[in-house]
C-alpha cells in the first residue's frame, strides 16, 4: 500500500518540483517535499527516477552557512533563508539517499 502512495506521489512532479496545492498558490516550489521524496523512496525501497534533479535542486539551496533555503522557483533559483526544519528534512532525506 506505501508503494502505491508513493507512486502516486510521483506524479506530481513536473520536472522542476513536486507540483502541490501550494505551489499553485504561493508559486515557488518547496525544498522539503524533495527531502521528503528521499525518505520515502528510502522507506518503500523504491527507486526515484528524478533523484540527479533532486539532488542537483538540494545543492542549489544549500547557503554559506550549511544551511538549505526552503523555496525555489520553476527556474530552479533559491527562495527564502535557510531554517532549521528545512535543513534537518533535507539532511533526514539525503542521509536516506544511497
Amino acid at each position: 500500500m506505501g508503494k502505491a502512495h508513493f507512486h502516486r506521489a510521483l506524479r506530481m512532479w513536473d520536472n522542476a518540483g513536486f507540483l502541490d496545492k501550494s505551489v499553485f498558490h504561493r508559486q515557488f516550489y518547496s525544498a522539503e517535499t524533495l527531502g521528503l521524496a528521499l525518505v520515502a523512496g528510502s522507506r518503500v525501497q523504491a527507486d526515484l527516477p528524478m533523484l540527479p534533479r533532486i539532488l542537483q535542486q538540494l545543492a542549489r539551496q544549500q547557503d554559506d552557512s550549511g544551511g538549505f533555503a526552503p523555496d525555489f522557483s520553476k527556474d530552479g533559483k533559491p527562495a527564502g533563508m535557510a531554517s532549521a526544519k528545512t535543513t534537518s528534512i533535507v539532511l533526514l532525506g539525503l542521509a536516506s539517499t544511497p
